[in-house]
């Protein structure tokens, strides 16, 4: 899917520096969150009594946000005059739906590829933490859960990692960068369970940017994709509660039969998702978008001590979720 030039026009883009420190600032505001979310809610909760829990905790979750990740996003890419590297332009409002329709079919393969996932995971007894999106129980926590885990997302972390992080490291060529990009965008969740789909999800979204680009494709496929999620989560909250038989996950799900099934139906919908980004790449090559060429240029000793705080500090994150699993 990526064709290959040599004679491409120098775009400026955010240094590997930057984005690996966007990278890290984004592990540390979870932490922070993780840390400081109930007491800043209950603070916020003395203020607005009557705007509900759930909504504290989700505004707490939207200061995240804006504060770890757009605000320091938006200004790497204003100081460094990165704009066009992190591929912010327009993107017609055809395709753009063409994308959100795309990721309708994405939420349901990464559905049934993350239930095959925890499985195998409850198969060789690896514990794991829940991150599942919590369904909000009023009206107006739908409308923040909206905000908050569709709009939000959708716009900030696309900013952080198919903006900022893949521009800079496509100085290394398209697929490395969204290989990376993808990678770090699913280590940033801290979670073991939803491992597969996070790294799904960041191949999907970097293809999308480079083949459209554009970062408002990648945008769009996010949100509409969380808000899928959420819109499933509601639906299947209002199904009468069926008696689960069996001690084990396999056992409650059907057995093997019914993980064949699963397999079989992943096999159809994954098929499908493939042929439709086949003719997202068929219009890139149409309008002459190529991949950056693949070459070597040596990290900064700076941005590589960077890089590796970022990964210790994800490996402690997994690690604390895993003992809290």
């Amino acid at each position: 899917m990526y064709s290959e030039s040599t004679e491409l026009r120098e775009i400026r883009r955010p240094s590997l520096f930057a984005a690996n420190g966007l990278f890290f600032l984004s592990l540390a505001g979870i932490f922070a969150v993780s840390l400081l979310e109930r007491p800043i809610a209950a603070a916020l909760a003395r203020f607005f009594p009557g705007a509900g829990w759930e909504v504290m905790l989700l505004s707490v979750q939207m200061a995240y946000y804006m504060l770890f990740l757009f605000m320091p996003t938006a200004l790497v890419l204003n100081k460094g005059g990165a704009w066009e590297g992190a591929r912010l332009k327009p993107v017609s409002a055809g395709k753009l739906l063409a994308v959100a329709a795309l990721s309708l079919l994405g939420a349901v393969v990464v559905l049934q590829v993350n239930a095959l996932w925890v499985l195998l995971l409850e198969a060789l007894h690896i514990p794991f933490y829940n991150t599942a999106i919590g369904i909000p129980e009023t009206a107006v926590g739908t409308v923040a859960a909206v905000f908050s885990y569709g709009v939000l997302p959708g716009v900030c972390e696309e900013l952080v990692f198919r903006g900022a992080i893949l521009g800079a490291y496509e100085r290394r060529g398209t697929k490395k960068a969204v290989a990376v990009a993808a990678v770090l965008f699913a280590l940033v969740h801290g979670s073991l369970g939803g491992l597969p789909t996070q790294l799904i999800l960041g191949a999907i979204m970097g293809f999308l940017a480079f083949a459209c680009d554009s970062i408002y494709a990648p945008m769009v496929y996010h949100a509409a994709h969380n808000l899928a999620l959420l819109l499933i989560g509601k639906l299947a909250e209002r199904l009468p509660e069926q008696p689960v038989e069996g001690g084990t996950l396999l056992e409650q799900v059907g057995g093997p039969a019914a993980v064949l099934q699963s397999l079989a139906f992943v096999a159809a919908l994954g098929t499908g998702l493939v042929f439709a980004l086949r003719a997202f790449n068929r219009r890139r090559i149409a309008r002459g978008i190529a991949a950056v060429p693949a070459r070597r240029e040596r990290m900064s000793g700076g941005a590589r001590a960077v890089l590796i705080a970022a990964l210790v500090l994800a490996a402690i994150l997994y690690a604390v979720l895993t003992m809290a699993a």
